[in-house]
C-alpha cells in the first residue's frame, strides 16, 4: 500500500483536513477527450447487471480517486462493502429494490497513489480539499473535477445515472455536489474511506432523488445567500433550487407536502432560519442512521416509479413574475416555467376562469433570457381600479405531471 501520509504536510496534517487555497474547481480550458485524456478512457470495468434494460435501471458507477494500481483490491472491496450495506438495510434506496439498480466499479489508477501539488492530489480526477463556505472551520468538502467526473463515467459506463467517486482519503466531507442545467442527468457523490454505507444513502438522497439536507449547520438566514428576484413573483419555491427539492420550502405551513405530512420545521439546506424541512428527524437530517421521513419516503417511491416506467414525472418549476413597474393600470405578468425534460404547457387564468395566456415552453428552443423564457411572451393585464387581480397558472409537462401557483396584483 502507498503511504497516504505523503501529503500530509502539505494538505492533511495526518489528519488536519486543512483545506487547499488552491483547490477551486475551474473550467477546462477545452472539453476532455480521448485525445487529450487517455488515461480516463477505455478503463476496466466489472459490471453486475441487474436490470438489462438501461431505460427501467438505475445505473450507479464507483470510480477510484487516488488508488494507485496495487490498491485497486482495497478499492473494489471498499464498493462491495458499500453496496452490501445499503441492500442489507431495506430502508435505503438500493435496499428498496435492489434489482433495480445496476452496479459498476470502474478502476481509474492513480500512477503515484495520493500524492499532493501545492494541496491538490496529484490523481487524475483533480482531487483535493475544499474550504466549506458556510462553516469554513469545519471539516474540509471532498471535491473532483466535475468536467472529468462526468467525462470518465460516460467514458466508460454510457447510461450511468450517479458516479460515486471513492476518494483514497482517511477523511474529508462526504458531499454531493449539486448539478443544474444539462449536467443535472447525472448525480455525483464524493466519499472518503470512512464513510460507511449508510452515509452514501443520505448522499444518494441528493445525488438521485435530489433531496435537500434538512439540518442546521452554520448558516443564519436561507435567502442571505438565494435572493428572490426582485420584482413581483408568485409565492413558493419556484424561482429558487428548493423547486427541485422536494422535502424543502420558503412556506413555514409545509403546503408542499401537506397531502403526505402536516406542518413544517424550522431549518435546512444547513441554515437556520428562513427555510423549512418536513419532521425532526429523517435520513437527510444530521442522523444518517435514521430512516427517511414520509416526505423523503415519497419522493424516493416516486424516483423508483418513475425509473420502473422510463418516465421522468417531476413536476415543473410553474409561476409568474412581473418585471416591469406597474403603470397606467396594467402590468406585464410573465408566466415562468422548467420540466424535467422536454416542453411544459402553460395556462394563465384571472377571475371566472377567464384566459390570460397560453403558451408552450420548450427548454431546446429558447433563450433563456427571462424576458423570453416562455418562447411566446408575456400578458398585459388591466388591474381593477379597486381591490386586487387574483391570477392562477398551470404547468404541465409531456407526462403529465402538474404543477399550480397564484399571484395577487394591486395599483397600490
Amino acid at each position: 500500500m502507498r503511504a497516504l501520509c505523503a501529503i500530509a504536510a502539505v494538505l492533511l496534517g495526518c489528519y488536519g483536513a486543512e483545506p487547499s487555497p488552491a483547490c477551486e474547481v475551474t473550467p477546462l480550458a477545452a472539453p476532455p477527450t480521448c485525445e487529450t485524456r487517455p488515461e480516463l478512457c477505455g478503463l476496466r470495468v466489472t459490471a453486475d447487471l441487474r436490470q438489462r434494460d438501461p431505460a427501467l435501471a438505475v445505473d450507479l458507477v464507483f470510480v477510484s480517486e487516488g488508488y494507485a494500481a496495487d490498491e485497486l483490491d482495497a478499492y473494489h472491496a471498499r464498493a462491495r462493502a458499500l453496496l452490501r450495506g445499503l441492500e442489507e438495510d431495506p430502508r435505503s434506496i438500493v435496499g428498496r429494490e435492489p434489482a433495480r439498480f445496476n452496479r459498476y466499479v470502474v478502476d481509474l489508477p492513480a500512477p503515484q497513489g495520493v500524492t499532493s501539488g501545492d494541496g491538490v492530489l496529484d490523481t487524475p480526477l483533480r482531487g483535493c480539499l475544499q474550504r466549506d463556505a458556510i462553516t469554513p472551520g469545519g471539516e474540509a468538502l471532498l471535491r473532483a473535477h466535475p468536467e472529468l467526473v462526468r467525462f470518465v463515467a460516460r467514458q466508460n459506463v454510457p447510461a450511468a445515472d450517479v458516479v460515486v467517486v471513492l476518494v483514497n482519503l482517511p477523511a474529508g466531507r462526504a458531499n454531493a455536489p449539486v448539478a443544474r442545467g444539462a449536467e443535472s442527468d447525472l448525480g455525483v457523490v464524493l466519499l472518503a474511506r470512512q464513510h460507511a454505507a449508510h452515509v452514501l444513502d443520505h448522499e444518494l438522497g441528493h445525488a438521485l432523488v435530489h433531496l435537500g439536507d434538512e439540518y442546521v449547520d452554520g448558516g443564519d438566514c436561507y435567502g442571505d445567500g438565494a435572493q428572490p428576484p426582485g420584482f413581483a413573483r408568485a409565492p413558493g419555491d419556484w424561482w429558487s433550487e428548493l423547486a427541485e427539492t422536494p422535502n424543502l420550502t420558503l412556506d413555514p405551513s409545509g403546503a408542499r407536502w401537506a397531502e403526505v405530512l402536516p406542518g413544517a420545521v424550522s431549518g435546512g439546506a444547513r441554515y437556520a432560519r428562513c427555510v423549512f424541512h418536513p419532521t425532526a428527524r429523517c435520513r437527510m437530517g444530521d442522523d444518517s442512521r435514521a430512516p427517511f421521513c414520509p416526505v423523503c419516503d415519497a419522493a424516493i417511491e416516486r424516483t423508483l416509479r418513475d425509473v420502473r416506467a422510463g418516465v421522468d414525472n417531476r413536476p415543473p418549476r410553474c409561476g409568474m413574475y412581473v418585471p416591469t413597474t406597474l403603470t397606467d393600470g396594467t402590468a406585464l405578468v410573465c408566466p415562468f416555467a422548467r420540466g424535467a425534460g422536454g416542453p411544459v404547457r402553460i395556462a394563465v387564468r384571472g377571475p371566472d376562469d377567464a384566459r390570460v395566456f397560453d403558451g408552450v415552453y420548450d427548454p431546446a428552443a429558447v433563450s433563456t433570457a427571462p424576458s423570453i423564457t416562455l418562447g411566446r411572451g408575456c400578458a398585459r393585464v388591466s388591474l381593477p381600479a379597486s381591490g386586487a387581480l387574483a391570477l392562477t397558472v398551470s404547468c404541465w409537462t409531456v407526462t403529465g405531471a402538474r404543477a399550480d401557483n397564484a399571484l395577487t396584483l394591486r395599483r397600490d
